[in-house]
């Protein structure tokens, strides 16, 4: 004796959940294997490097380590501050800020941050600063331009980056 509610059988209910399942299994396999949609989005930042050099900052990289990509990329002409976003070899995030002002530093590390130490790249000094929870950062000040790198990657990431600033 079969259980009917409705008309309707426990074979049709699991019919009826095929019939959608399927679909959204073919658009999953569609955009994953097709359109690489575990693909990080990267974009050129040539077009903000370049708006921000003629504001007169000069420490941002022209290349980068193998296997990093640019996530992100913006130059804000009003505060005079460039953002550049970064995904290591590992897919860690890194962000470089630059801007003209002493207290970049703090603002971007928050009351959190705190300096540790000095690390020396390239002959010159970074100072090594706590981040937010699990970031490592570096800064420097030169010039009146304040530079930080910051992110949860390891610090050989951190001074890999600034290597490629200077």
């Amino acid at each position: 004796m079969t259980d009917k509610r409705g008309g309707r059988t426990p074979k049709d209910m699991a019919l009826s959940l095929l019939v959608l399942i399927v679909p959204v299994i073919l658009i999953m396999i569609f955009y994953r294997g097709l359109h690489g949609g575990d693909a990080p989005v990267t974009v050129d930042p040539t077009e903000e490097i370049a708006r921000a050099g003629q504001a007169g900052f000069s420490l941002t990289p022209q290349e980068l380590p193998e296997g990093w990509q640019v996530a992100t990329a913006r130059f804000d002409g009003r505060t005079n501050t460039l953002r550049l976003g970064y995904l290591t070899r590992g897919e860690d995030g890194l962000q470089l800020v630059e801007a003209k002002r002493p207290g970049l530093a703090r603002e971007e590390l928050t009351t959190a941050g705190e300096q540790t130490g000095t690390v020396n790249v390239e002959g010159v000094e970074w100072q090594v600063w706590t981040g937010r929870e699990k970031e490592n950062a570096l800064v420097l000040t030169r010039e009146g331009v304040t530079v930080v790198i910051s992110g949860r990657a390891a610090q050989a990431d951190l001074v890999a980056l600034a290597e490629h600033l200077l």
